[in-house]
């Protein structure tokens, strides 16, 4: 016989789908009926202590919450942990219904969990109702969608193939990661949540968009931010001032240049304390190349260092017809090379 339900203990809750239907184990290995999924009662102890609690539950089967939506209390911290396995109800709303605050995970390494949305088809996934969702790993079907009334919703790692749903304009969605259907979503900057200066989305190869953090920009003239420093190069012009942002690593220019390849005259790039990590070889190196006299051409306030990737032999070369080279307050790093 199953042991007694002891409430107020505390630990991680497992649903197994070991006979006569599932479990809630707590962490001392008490096992307390949860017959709402699989079973036919609609109410037993175990559900009562998750609703009261919070608390985690884990998943070691596929899981049909046999009621209209399962609930998460209002003050209430309650982690859905898929393990590799899906959960839904039989209702016609939500799946889960969230007032306090939900977190889903996913423990099982190789085997996506999923959360799908009631037997009903066009219902919710997941419905915000209160509170704050927490979507970190699994997967999500069908739709997800924000009450109106300032409720939040975070999305951090996770597959999502359900669309999002924003009911009011007080409701907080937040995205900083995770995998997007592109058959939902169909444009790379139309994902909810995404702050687009900070993050990105790119194409993940898979039919989905994959949002993570937007490179850091290289560098800057003006007001107008580079992520890459030939571009920055590319886009000054006479007596500009580039300016370093980070440490950075790559060529400045390779081969030859023709009349074409001119940068700009009395050009000016400022370190700014960073180090420019020089990665050319013998065959193709670092060169700055200027072909119209009587400009000239400045480098201050920072590091020059040689990387050498340890195969080829690596040259340094600064090749200039200008009037003025200058280095000021540069240190210069050449003692990887061979």
């Amino acid at each position: 016989a199953d042991a007694p339900f002891a409430p107020g203990r505390n630990g991680t809750l497992a649903i197994t789908a070991a006979a006569p239907g599932a479990y809630v184990i707590t962490a001392d290995g008490t096992r307390i009926p949860f017959k709402n999924l699989f079973g036919e009662d609609p109410t037993t102890d175990a559900e009562a202590y998750v609703k009261a609690n919070g608390g985690t539950l884990q998943l070691t089967g596929d899981a049909v919450y046999r009621g209209e939506c399962f609930l998460v209390g209002v003050g209430k911290a309650f982690t859905l942990d898929l393990a590799g396995h899906t959960f839904k109800s039989t209702g016609n709303q939500s799946s889960i219904e969230v007032f306090g605050t939900l977190t889903v995970t996913n423990s099982t390494e190789g085997t996506l969990g999923a959360i799908l949305p009631p037997i009903e088809k066009d219902a919710n996934a997941i419905h915000v109702r209160g509170g704050k969702a927490v979507v970190s790993d699994g997967r999500i079907s069908g739709k997800i969608q924000t009450n109106d009334g300032g409720v939040e919703l975070d999305i951090t790692g996770g597959r999502i193939d359900a669309i999002i749903v924003q009911t009011g304009e007080l409701d907080r969605i937040q995205t900083t990661g995770g995998l997007f259907n592109q058959a939902v979503f169909r444009e790379a900057n139309a994902i909810p949540g995404v702050d687009y200066t900070t993050y990105e989305a790119v194409d993940n190869g898979d039919g989905y968009w994959r949002v993570q953090l937007a490179p850091e920009p290289v560098a800057q003239i003006g007001a107008v931010k580079y992520e890459t420093f030939a571009d920055a190069f590319k886009n000054a012009t006479d007596g500009a001032t580039i300016t370093i942002l980070r440490d950075f690593e790559g060529e400045f220019f390779t081969g030859n240049f023709t009349t074409e390849s001119k940068f700009a005259t009395g050009l000016t790039i400022d370190l700014n304390g960073h180090t420019w990590n020089l990665t050319g070889t013998a065959a193709k190196h670092e060169r700055l190349w200027e072909d119209r006299k009587g400009n000239s051409f400045l480098l201050k306030n920072g590091s020059l260092k040689a990387v050498p990737d340890g195969t080829t032999k690596q040259t340094i070369a600064f090749y200039t017809y200008a009037e003025t080279l200058e280095f000021n307050d540069v240190a210069l790093d050449f003692s990887a090379l061979k």
